[in-house]
């Protein structure tokens, strides 16, 4: 029985997800469905190989198309044989020499290019909140914002469309994703993370759409549909990178401030000097908790009004009228419709003269 099979991506049910954009390179998530678990895992998109071991068989997939496999690299893994095989499945007991073997192997693994060994595989079964709920929200916050060339959305990295390009901090092929866009790219985001009853998020904004408050737009968004997200949701919490996200929480959204142990910090923290401050003395360290009480929601509604009337800067849709009519062209129509009318009274009182003249000339 051989110990290593070659295959293509479609014969163990691999399929391509999504292809992505990012700062640090083009990227694609696949999908795998095993025992009714749809599983995710995400590359840089010049890994064309991942190699894993199934019963006692190593496996290599080619990932991207259906090209045979040359006999010069499968002569590169040439090595692996049962006892590889045995070694990298049930590691020997001696820690010593399993940590010796196990670097040499991943050394060697890391130099075939193009090619990824999972020693773990498949990924792990993981639950996906529904997002429909959030999703008919931001419709609303979206009509509210009136921005023809700013949307936001929130999705998982893996049901995002093709070639999207992303701003985003540290996110993979399962990264629940509230962005802003423009077009198709995300340009100011927050990477969503739950738990213990809490969301924490960190935020990047591309610098070229910085200024624009994009980015305390999302916090008070995550602050409006964080229940439609996680209905047993108690905080939204964000670990401050800087003075000024820590000082957007504690003035805009009635944030708490906490110290590195998670206390809550006594000194007021109501001016962005002390915020600074505070900083500097204590080299970051600060974790600012909004508690998603109906106060605070509103607070964070109002918040989003006052960017989406009178801080954001784009362009803006028309407004419309009853039954949906834009007002712009309403107005239009409207004008249209006089000059008309004024063109047949014109016409009808050149008749009436003509007719008239017509008469006394008989």
């Amino acid at each position: 029985m051989s110990t290593i099979e070659y295959k293509y991506k479609e014969d163990v049910g691999i399929e391509l997800a999504t292809s992505l954009n990012s700062t640090g390179g083009s990227n694609n998530v696949y999908r795998i469905k095993i025992s009714d678990c749809t599983r995710y895992f995400y590359l840089s998109n010049y890994i064309k190989y991942i190699g894993y071991i199934s019963d006692q068989i190593f496996i290599i997939v080619n990932l991207q198309n259906k090209e045979l496999f040359s006999e010069e690299f499968k002569a590169v893994f040439s090595f692996i044989d049962r006892g590889v095989v045995d070694f990298l499945k049930n590691p020997t007991k001696s820690l010593q020499e399993k940590l010796v073997k196990k670097k040499e192997t991943t050394k060697f693994f890391l130099k075939i290019p193009n090619f990824i060994y999972f020693e773990k595989f498949p990924p792990d079964c993981l639950d996906f909140v529904t997002l429909d709920a959030a999703k008919n929200k931001l419709n609303s916050l979206n009509n509210i914002l009136k921005c023809i060339n700013f949307k936001i959305n929130i999705d998982y990295v893996f049901d995002m469309k093709e070639n999207t390009e992303i701003s985003a901090y540290e996110f993979n092929g399962t990264t629940l994703l509230l962005c802003i866009f423009n077009e198709n790219n995300c340009v100011s985001s927050l990477v969503i993370k739950y738990k213990n009853r809490e969301i924490y998020f960190d935020s990047k904004t591309r610098e070229n759409f910085e200024g624009n408050k994009l980015n305390k737009l999302l916090r008070a968004t995550i602050i409006i549909i964080a229940k439609d997200l996680f209905e047993e949701c108690v905080f939204v919490t964000s670990s401050a990178i800087n003075p000024t996200s820590a000082y957007l929480m504690i003035n805009y959204f009635n944030a708490i401030p906490f110290d590195e142990n998670n206390n809550p910090i006594s000194t007021p923290l109501n001016d962005y000097k002390k915020v600074k401050e505070y900083f500097v003395a204590h080299d970051g360290g600060l974790e600012s908790k909004t508690e998603l009480t109906e106060v605070n929601v509103a607070k964070a509604k109002e918040v989003f009004m006052g960017i989406a009337n009178f801080e954001i800067k784009c362009k803006k849709m028309e407004e419309r009228g009853e039954g949906g009519k834009k007002r712009g062209e309403k107005e239009k129509k409207k004008k249209a419709g006089r000059k008309t009318r004024k063109r047949k009274i014109k016409k009808s009182r050149k008749q009436i003269s003509k007719k008239t003249n017509y008469s006394s000339n008989r």
